[in-house]
């Protein structure tokens, strides 16, 4: 048991060695060799998005033409524009962010295109009565996601 104490120690004492060692240049942040300590930097690199230079993991970084509300630009977290920030960019006709959804009527899709026939999701304001997504048309819904009566002056397969 002694023997197993005595391995534990030197093993806890070797750990606080080399941490103790790695942590021995903390605050040496003089930048010229001396430890006079005056900027406090603590020895951290000084990476900022906004600063124009792609540094750790930013996707980009246009300096000050980064921008949450510009298509197509990087944005001010130094991400990618990209569907779903909010903003449409190049390729998308529409973009709400957070909002858009695949099961919300009449939103923007997370594909960031508008809402459709054949979406699966009944949008009113699209004029669409009914949707069965991928099955239209069905004997109740047509393929212009209208419902099929008789009576509604419209000649349909059936």
């Amino acid at each position: 048991m002694r023997r197993k104490t005595m391995v534990f120690n030197f093993r806890l004492m070797a750990l606080a060695t080399a941490l103790s060692s790695s942590l021995a240049a903390c605050g040496d942040d003089a930048g010229h060799g001396t430890n006079d300590n005056q900027n406090n930097n603590n020895n951290q690199a000084t990476m900022s998005c906004g600063n124009g230079a792609i540094e750790g993991l930013e996707e980009c970084d246009d300096g000050a033409a980064n921008s949450d509300s510009q298509p197509d630009a990087c944005r001010t977290d130094c991400t990618r524009a990209r569907c779903g920030d909010g903003v449409a960019d190049t390729g998308e006709i529409c973009d709400n962010g957070p909002q858009n959804s695949d099961t919300v009527p009449d939103a923007c899709r997370t594909d960031c295109t508008n809402p459709r026939c054949g979406d699966g999701v009944v949008d009113v304001i699209a004029g669409e009565a009914c949707d069965a997504g991928d099955s239209l048309p069905t004997s109740t819904c047509s393929s212009e996601c209208q419902v099929i009566f008789c009576g509604n002056g419209l000649l349909e397969e059936g």
